[in-house]
């Protein structure tokens, strides 16, 4: 039986390196306001042919990671880059479903379903390994939406400036995405920072556990947002080391 609560919205090549991936809609049916993101839809941009742990503890993720510096693979190695927060777990569900056959395009009942939502471009994979038109019809029919780019660099990530948030780990990257016209930039800092220091709004969340992205909204590529390094603990980093 195929699920309600997930779908498949994208069959197509990497604008990074050509390879099958595939996108997925999920939270359609299900929804659990305690999450951090509320009650926004969560999507997945996955390798179509590989199990996404497998890819990325093999390192083989830059289909649908790109060259992210923070992909676990290559994190571990550079003491100057946080480790991603995301551990795969959510993808690698939905990937399974779709391996089994359990996920179908789009229908009218999903539709309704996610008609007047939040969506966040990318809870797993960097929004711009689509074009951009990928993303329109699930746009167009969503109240508000969040995203980061890693890739705000690449040539194929323009088109999402003013849209989603050039992803940065240092004031210099902040400085070179702002003068490079993103509108929106997400910068990580290591935890010993003074955030009242650097530019932007700090990340609501921090103050107020209640405040979900669904309320704040303001990831959406026209606001500077700061905060600390919060992915794999290990790899959350000090300037004092």
């Amino acid at each position: 039986m195929q699920s309600l609560n997930t779908i498949l919205f994208a069959d197509t090549r990497s604008n990074h390196n050509n390879k099958d991936i595939v996108g997925f809609v999920s939270r359609i049916s299900t929804v659990n306001a305690t999450h951090k993101i509320g009650t926004m839809l969560s999507t997945y941009i996955l390798d179509k042919h590989e199990n996404p742990i497998e890819a990325i503890t093999a390192g083989r993720d830059e289909s649908f990671c790109g060259l992210c510096p923070k992909r676990p693979s290559v994190a571990k190695f550079d003491p100057t880059q946080p480790a991603c927060y995301e551990r795969g777990v959510g993808a690698n569900q939905v990937w399974n479903s779709y391996a089994k056959g359990k996920v179908s395009e789009p229908k009218p009942v999903h539709w309704e379903l996610i008609k007047g939502r939040g969506l966040r471009m990318g809870s797993h994979g960097d929004p711009s390994m689509f074009p951009l038109s990928t993303w329109k019809p699930l746009l167009d029919v969503c109240s508000f939406h969040t995203g980061y780019t890693s890739m705000w660099r690449e040539e194929y990530a323009q088109e999402y400036k003013g849209l989603v948030q050039a992803s940065c780990t240092s004031l210099s990257e902040y400085e070179e995405a702002v003068a490079n016209g993103w509108t929106g930039t997400y910068t990580t800092y290591p935890i010993d920072v003074n955030l009242d220091d650097m530019p932007g709004i700090e990340c609501p969340n921090n103050k107020d556990k209640s405040v979900k992205c669904s309320a704040c909204r303001l990831c959406d590529g026209k606001h500077h947002i700061k905060n600390h390094d919060h992915g794999l603990v290990w790899k959350v980093r000090k300037v004092s080391v």
